[in-house]
């Protein structure tokens, strides 16, 4: 009885979770999302209302012995859970502060994944291996491109002239290419033939026991 009442208990916080983020998406305030990663100070003071009512909600999930008046417990619980860009909530808007909170890959005419093996993606807490991959919305991608475009051109293609088109899709094929520059990748394929392969931007996460996806990228 007591390990049913203990699941039970589990899917109702994490249905409820999920209910409190969905809400939290459609109102939470533009710059909320720089405030609550970065100082605490200011995520409250410059907004005791949404955080009067943020802390209401989290009471009735997650209990009033968690919340409580702790400042680092509600942020905590703010940004593993609800915020968009890392955490259990996938992002659903771009902030140019945060343009490296993103994941890239691509996917061919037959519907194929073509991405970094799994044992090169970003290993966090929450790794599983278990790999999801959610698109983003177009108006997101149309807004974030310019800025990942600039920051891949000054953080690889400008410091890479010397390496050929050829060497590196050698180094795509030979899971040698290097790490953390997926959209370099991405594009990289793309363009080898654009016929076959789409560039696609998104989040990446990974996928818990539970069930519930923890989105390290985006």
């Amino acid at each position: 009885m007591g390990k049913k009442s203990k699941k039970k208990r589990q899917e109702n916080q994490t249905r409820s979770v999920g209910d409190l983020a969905d809400n939290v998406s459609r109102t939470i305030p533009e710059n909320v999302e720089a405030a609550a990663s970065g100082n605490i100070s200011t995520f409250f003071d410059e907004f005791p209302d949404f955080v009067n009512d943020m802390q209401s909600a989290l009471v009735e999930v997650f209990g009033e012995q968690l919340v409580s008046d702790n400042r680092s417990n509600i942020q905590r619980i703010i940004t593993e859970h609800l915020m968009p860009g890392g955490g259990w909530v996938p992002r659903h808007t771009f902030n140019p502060t945060m343009s490296m909170d993103f994941h890239a890959w691509c996917v061919d005419e037959r519907g194929v994944v073509h991405d970094y093996p799994p044992d090169q993606l970003i290993k966090g807490n929450h790794w599983t291996g278990d790999v999801v991959r959610r698109p983003w919305d177009v108006n997101v991608v149309v807004e974030a491109l310019p800025y990942i475009e600039k920051l891949t051109r000054e953080k690889f293609f400008d410091k890479n002239k010397h390496v050929s088109s050829v060497q590196f899709l050698q180094m795509i094929e030979n899971s040698t290419f290097p790490v953390n520059h997926c959209y370099a990748r991405a594009k990289i394929l793309r363009d080898s033939d654009p016929t076959r392969f789409a560039l696609v931007l998104g989040s990446l996460g990974y996928r818990q026991l539970d069930g519930r996806v923890f989105w390290e990228c985006g």
